[in-house]
Parts: C-alpha cells; structure tokens; sequence
C-alpha cells in the first residue's frame, strides 16, 4: 500500500487497520502471507466490496429530550454571605507581592 499510493509505512499501516475494521463500509478478505527467506509473515487484503453512502440514520440529527433547563445556583447568595466573600477576598494575600 505504501508503495502504491506513495504514502510511508506507518501512514499505510493505519489505512490498513481501518480498512480491516469497518465492516460496515468495506468488505474484505485478510489473509497472512510468509515470503521465501523472511521469517514474518505480511498481511494481503482483498476488498470485495465498499459502501460509499452514509447511513441515514447518522446523518438526521437527534432531537433532543424534554428535560428542564439546568439553572446555575451562582450569584443567589444572601447579602451577609456576599458581604462576608468579599470580605475574605480583600484580605487574602497573593503570592508573589
């Protein structure tokens, strides 16, 4: 594959290794061949078959549920609890001053 689309050996291997797992796209056949004096066998994919069309069902987006809206809780506190924040932060000390 690298030799025949021009691409390095790593970037072939990952074409590969998709190709070999999307059975819903492609069909293919995968088999193990060792060459004479090599020890390590090579893997030869066959394509049989590819789907070039995208599944419907993913491309009509999902409606989402009725659930309520998620409120944040920040800025609700009384004004004690305001005046006592802002009190603490005037007094922290900042690193590096």
């Amino acid at each position: 594959m690298s030799e025949t689309f021009g691409i390095n050996d790593r970037r072939a291997s990952f074409q590969v290794s998709y190709i070999s797992r999307r059975n819903q796209r492609v069909t293919c056949e995968v088999r193990a061949v060792r060459n004479e004096g090599s020890s390590a066998p090579h893997n030869q994919i066959r394509m049989t078959a590819v789907v070039l069309t995208r599944d419907t069902e993913k491309a009509v987006p999902v409606a989402p549920k009725n659930r309520p809206l998620k409120r944040s809780h920040v800025g609700n506190a009384s004004p004690e609890l305001r005046s006592l924040f802002h009190s603490l932060m005037g007094s922290r000390r900042i690193c590096g001053n």
